[in-house]
């Protein structure tokens, strides 16, 4: 068991002096010179803080203000804008404007807001309508009322030199100053104020005009693979419209015969070939009754189907290849033809024209690449359904 004394184990040598506190050592009072010592203070004798530095009683600089580096902080902040329309009805918009947080000096803290009227926003009318145009008097008004704590509103001038004319009771909501600019200033002397974005209008559409009977019978007479396809196709819209005289069609494919060489039918001079297109119509057995020499020869009513149950029952009906043409009967490239054609006319869309036999789209499609029959040149790509 360890004996002696503890504390010599912990003991070290001390490098106290007691002289250097002695009067006249290194660590002797000293006493506070004028300037740090506040008894020498006599209040009769100054008036100011700055009397006093200028005394030398207190050290310069000892109450100068603080100064921090802050910025302000702005915000965008909505306004709404309340009025009456003609009859005194309310009405109420909200818009944007830029609220600003003043970062330093006696106003630290105090929010303004900056507004531009007449400006864009969202609004609705006396009459529950929308509106975008705000801070007008005949429409939105121009009382605004803003958040309590915004204690300044900044009424800017528009691009244009403009501000509205504000309403005796402009603002609501706390004690708020506003500032207005000198109205009817020019652009060229207005200040720089941020200008509000227009409403884009979107350009109108240019309507796609429709075509002429002649542009539809040249359209089939060019998109049909054979001469036979070409009449039957042409037969089949003159009979969908009512009827046509045989000159009309004449007229229609002299411009464009020589471009089908294929089909073998000599050019012909204008106002003339309605008597071939009769002779072709006897001697087909299709179109008499509505493909007549004269109008007031047309026996044959328009037929019209009115809903997608009467199209799809006429394309199951009307089109097989039991239809009949002189003594033969149609092809299946014809009667297929034939019955796209009737889809175009009332604008049935590919696929409602297969669910009348069961089919989808990808099977009419095949369908057609097997009997070779190109479906873009009978513009299958517009038919829409409206």
């Amino acid at each position: 068991m360890r004996t002696g004394n503890i504390v010599e184990g912990i003991m070290r040598p001390s490098s106290f002096n007691a002289a250097d506190y002695a009067r006249g050592g290194k660590y002797d009072y000293v006493a506070p010179s004028a300037a740090q010592d506040f008894r020498n203070l006599d209040v009769t004798k100054y008036d100011t803080v700055g009397d006093l530095i200028t005394q030398g009683k207190i050290a310069k600089g000892l109450f100068d203000p603080q100064t921090f580096n802050t910025r302000d902080i702005t915000r965008g902040t909505p306004a709404v804008t309340r009025g009456l329309d003609a009859q005194g009805n309310p009405t109420t918009a909200i818009t944007m404007g830029d609220t600003t947080a003043t970062g330093t000096g006696p106003n630290i803290g105090q929010l303004t807001t900056d507004l531009t009227f007449p400006s864009t926003g969202m609004g609705i009318n006396a009459d529950g309508t929308g509106t975008t145009t705000t801070g007008t008097m005949d429409t939105t008004g121009n009382i605004v009322k803003l958040d309590p704590d915004v204690t300044g509103l900044n009424l800017l001038q528009s691009s244009a030199g403009d501000t509205s004319t504000l309403d005796p009771n402009a603002v609501t909501g706390g004690n708020v100053a506003v500032n207005q600019p000198t109205m009817g200033l020019t652009p060229s002397t207005a200040p720089a104020q941020p200008t509000m974005p227009q409403p884009v209008t979107p350009p109108t559409p240019t309507p796609t005009p429709a075509k002429t009977q002649a542009q539809i019978i040249q359209d089939l007479f060019n998109s049909s693979p054979t001469k036979d396809v070409a009449a039957i196709r042409i037969g089949d819209y003159a009979r969908s419209v009512g009827g046509i005289t045989a000159q009309q069609i004449a007229d229609a494919v002299q411009p464009i015969v020589g471009g089908r060489p294929d089909f073998g039918i000599d050019p012909f001079d204008a106002g003339t070939g309605g008597s071939e297109v009769l002779q072709a119509v006897a001697d087909g057995g299709y179109g008499g009754g509505f493909i007549t020499e004269t109008a007031d020869q047309i026996s044959v009513p328009q037929q019209t189907y009115n809903t997608l149950a009467q199209q799809q029952q006429q394309l199951r009906s009307g089109f097989g290849d039991d239809q009949r043409v002189g003594d033969a009967d149609y092809t299946p490239q014809e009667a297929a033809y034939r019955m796209l054609d009737f889809a175009q006319r009332n604008n049935m869309s590919l696929d409602q024209a297969a669910q009348s036999f069961g089919l989808t789209e990808a099977d009419a499609r095949t369908r057609a690449g097997e009997l070779d029959v190109d479906l873009t040149l009978i513009w299958l790509c517009r038919w829409r359904r409206g």
